[in-house]
């Protein structure tokens, strides 16, 4: 490779690491801001999870809870649409395959590559395959989607769940939480509820349901958004190092050309001065 190639490679190198190390600054940023979502939902979670198990218990204390039957059950993979997060999809679907094997439930896949998956496994277990236009749903898409979980009293949703930058795995929620009556036994609110207490009830769960599901999803877009940080951060490093072996290369090259070049000099001293 002429000296000169070798430049044009070291200025593509060093515009991928600096490429590189942008996108590790701009994943840094986001997910300082992710964290900062994911603990204003997790507090009005507490809060309104509060509300909701006095609302239950004064209900169950009133009989006024329909009696408990069979669970109809949903299981929920979340995939990506794109590829670029390492085993995390894959994790996921292996997960989320153990639970639901030899038991009676509903299976939902979201996102393009758990399709691709089960299309190239050709598994035909799947009742309905749903595509985000991102990976992240807007507001429309994930009322669509919780519309879907009304009918079920069990929906477990199978996600990348972070842990630390440094590791992600898969994480598993019913997001149909309804508290247990030992949690908070004899109570009851000594009010007249207007809409009637089942209304309210009604209301609360699909609110529940709501911020469980955009709790899951900030937390899905913070393990993303961790294994693409350390994707870019390990690019940028392997660039650099690469960078380091191409200019080492570079100047062991210029030196050869500059020591021909002074041995040309002095043989063409040496053919003048024998003339």
């Amino acid at each position: 490779m002429m000296a000169i190639d070798l430049k044009d490679v070291i200025t593509e190198t060093e515009t991928l690491s600096q490429i590189a190390s942008a996108y590790t600054e701009m994943s840094e940023m986001k997910i300082r801001n992710i964290r900062a979502q994911y603990e204003r939902n997790a507090r009005f979670y507490i809060e309104i999870t509060y509300i909701y198990q006095h609302l239950m218990l004064t209900a169950a204390n009133r009989n006024l809870l329909p009696p408990e039957g069979e669970n109809k059950v949903l299981r929920v993979a979340i995939t990506s649409n794109q590829r670029f997060f390492g085993t995390m999809n894959l994790d996921v679907i292996n997960t989320y395959e153990q639970d639901s094997a030899n038991t009676p439930n509903d299976k939902i896949v979201v996102g393009l590559t758990g399709r691709e998956y089960y299309q190239a496994q050709n598994n035909n277990s799947i009742k309905e395959f749903i595509i985000f236009k991102k990976d992240i749903p807007d507001t429309e898409e994930t009322e669509n989607l919780l519309t879907k979980f009304h009918e079920y009293d069990k929906v477990f949703l199978y996600f990348p769940r972070f842990v630390t930058l440094l590791r992600q795995e898969t994480g598993m929620i019913d997001i149909t939480y309804k508290p247990e009556a030992h949690q908070m036994e004899g109570i009851d609110l000594d009010f007249i509820f207007e809409p009637e207490l089942p209304d309210i009830l009604d209301f609360f769960n699909n609110q529940v349901r709501t911020v469980l599901f955009n709790r899951t999803m900030i937390e899905i877009d913070l393990a993303r958004t961790a294994s693409r940080m350390l994707s870019m951060s390990g690019a940028h490093e392997r660039a650099q190092q690469q960078l380091k072996a191409q200019k080492r290369q570079l100047n062991k090259r210029e030196r050869l050309i500059r020591n021909a070049r002074l041995l040309e000099t002095v043989a063409s001293m040496q053919r003048w001065q024998k003339i």
